[in-house]
């Protein structure tokens, strides 16, 4: 009786590891890094296109985990001008398609979805509203 559990055991247990392998859980297609330099391209709030002068600038993910943004207000003439505080400075974090960025001592989460090796999405959702950030990468 010993060997009969024993090897049904046994089977169970080689059945398992053949039919889960370890790349079952990298449906996400290529890996793809933030690390780099990116502009954001395109922002939509629930699919409309939005421009904001605080988009203008470059942002830059390192290796370190920080991250660099420049900042950019628009002054009472209407232009379209850099701070002299800038870049801001913050770290990032990524897991899986969670990522997120804290400045200052805030942090928001987004989630990652990249589109190519030069393009990629960070959408937050707030009270069942879509922020889409698009980020294209810099040479």
């Amino acid at each position: 009786m010993k060997k009969v559990v024993f090897l049904m055991l046994a089977m169970t247990m080689s059945l398992g590891m053949i039919s889960c392998s370890s790349d079952d859980d990298s449906g996400n297609g290529p890996n793809y890094s933030v690390v780099g330099r990116w502009e954001v391209a395109s922002y939509t709030v629930n699919g409309v296109d939005i421009e904001e002068c605080s988009l203008n600038g470059i942002r830059q993910f390192r290796t370190d985990s920080s991250y660099l943004q420049d900042e950019f207000v628009e002054d009472e003439e209407g232009n379209c001008t850099e701070t002299i505080d800038s870049p801001i400075v913050g770290t990032y974090t990524k897991s899986g398609n969670n990522f997120s960025t804290t400045i200052d001592g805030v942090t928001k989460s987004y989630t990652l979805d990249f589109i190519s090796e030069t393009e990629f999405t960070l959408t937050e959702e707030y009270n069942n509203i879509d922020f889409v950030y698009t980020y294209h990468k810099l040479n």
